[in-house]
């Protein structure tokens, strides 16, 4: 038992412990909902549409632009004055996340975070009366998405087009609605935390280099507590 706690010790004394990073609070996580695709489409058919009172203007839209390959540029050359709408109904019953679309030229977004994706692109697709050289489909995802089934849809993900919005914000802050922009930090922070791992590999590594150490302090700690606990019991019963 002692060489045990001896090993402990020496364990705890020259051992370089991760500390573990929290991630930081964001109004989306402080309110339960980070995660939901549809309060995520929404946010972002509010800063999608030039005409809202952030005052960001075009600045999702021509970011998201920047990110297409240079086919779909030409697809959507002139993209403007378009509507944004979101759970826009298909012609089999399914939903459009966000669909942001003109009189001749349309962008269908799948919104995704961690369900499974098996949505039916291509009734999203038919379901979108524009010429077929005029639209876009995106999977916007959480983490990059190899199984897409649909010739004319691509994948970009959160973090990504975030990232390139943040980017080009300079050029728009002078005009913006100061509120929106902590809003749209937010939302950049909460993108930030949910496409994040909780721990890095390095630390899982120490883990499991040290499960038996790390497992004999927690039962250690947790006996320290006990007899604690007890040794104030037994106090307060002398005491009356």
């Amino acid at each position: 038992m002692e060489d045990n706690y001896l090993r402990l010790s020496q364990f705890l004394d020259s051992a370089k412990i991760p500390k573990i990073k929290k991630k930081p609070k964001t109004f989306l996580g402080i309110a339960k909902q980070p995660h939901y695709e549809n309060v995520l489409s929404n946010i972002y058919a509010f800063y999608f549409d030039v005409h809202e009172v952030h005052l960001l203007h075009d600045l999702f839209i021509n970011s998201l632009l920047e990110l297409l390959p240079d086919t779909q540029k030409v697809t959507l050359n002139g993209f403007v004055d378009f509507y944004c709408n979101t759970e826009y109904p298909t012609k089999d019953g399914g939903r459009i996340d966000l669909l942001l679309s003109n009189e001749e030229q349309a962008i269908i977004i799948e919104n995704k975070v961690y369900h499974h994706f098996d949505n039916d692109l291509f009734d999203y697709w038919k379901t979108v009366k524009v010429s077929e050289n005029n639209k876009v489909g995106i999977v916007l995802s959480l983490h990059p998405v190899s199984d897409i089934k649909h010739p004319n849809f691509i994948n970009i993900t959160h973090q990504e087009l975030l990232k390139k919005v943040v980017h080009n914000l300079g050029n728009y802050l002078l005009d913006a609605n100061d509120k929106y922009i902590v809003f749209l930090k937010d939302m950049f922070q909460n993108i930030t935390n949910l496409s994040r791992s909780y721990m890095e590999e390095k630390d899982l590594k120490f883990y499991f280099d040290n499960k038996t150490k790390i497992e004999q302090a927690a039962k250690f700690k947790f006996a320290v507590r006990d007899h604690i606990i007890a040794e104030i019991e037994t106090a307060g019963k002398i005491l009356d």
